[in-house]
Formats: structure tokens, C-alpha cells, sequence
């Protein structure tokens, strides 16, 4: 990635926020159409989700997919920058339990079962 949503080296992506330069647009992205959605994988802005499975149980809860997720992955997609990439992860995670704290509204975690 090499567009102006990212860091020179493509491994902090931090959503709006370069656009806006307003902390609460950090780690904010834009929700793409549904349209096709099961034939248009891979999922998610930095096409890190093969299913839309995997994708359901990040936004139902992202800490535990981001402590569970395998970055190196990523490696099959020439993606080189994998230390950078899990410290960008975790600043999102760090701002999102901030965020929480402060009463804002953002995402909850929500258990799922398979039915």
C-alpha cells in the first residue's frame, strides 16, 4: 500500500484520520457495499480475512481475532512489514479499549455461537 492512508511503508494504515487528522477518525474506515459479498473475498481493507466468517467473528470481537490471528499469513501476499503491521493492529486495539473507557460509542464484544 503506498496511498495516503498509510505510513511511508504501507504498515500503519490509521482509516480517515489522515484525511481528517482528527484522533477519532483513527482506525475508522469506510464500510464497503454488500453487493457480491460472498464471491469477493478477500475480506476486510487490507484483505487479511479469507472468509466471511473469520470477518464476523473480528467485528464481534477484535481483540480476541487480533490476539488469535496467524500475521504470518500475510507472507503469501508479499506483505514483508509483519512487526509493523501487529503494532499497528495493537495501537487500533489500544485506542478502541480507550475509546470504550471514555464512553464513546464504538464496537462491543459480542459472544457468537455457531448457530
Amino acid at each position: 500500500m503506498s496511498d495516503r492512508r498509510c505510513d511511508g511503508d504501507g504498515s500503519a494504515d490509521f482509516g480517515r484520520f489522515p484525511e481528517t487528522t482528527l484522533e477519532a477518525d483513527k482506525f475508522t474506515f469506510r464500510t464497503p457495499t454488500l453487493l457480491n459479498i460472498e464471491v469477493t473475498g478477500p475480506y476486510t481493507h487490507t484483505e487479511s480475512y479469507t472468509s466471511l466468517e473469520e470477518v464476523i467473528k473480528h467485528h464481534a470481537n477484535p481483540t480476541k481475532a487480533l490476539t488469535n490471528y496467524d500475521f504470518s499469513q500475510l507472507q503469501q501476499s508479499g506483505i514483508s512489514n509483519l512487526d509493523k503491521m501487529q503494532n499497528n493492529a495493537q495501537e487500533a486495539l489500544d485506542k478502541l479499549s480507550q475509546d470504550r473507557l471514555d464512553g464513546l460509542d464504538v464496537l462491543q464484544d459480542v459472544e457468537l455461537s455457531n448457530e
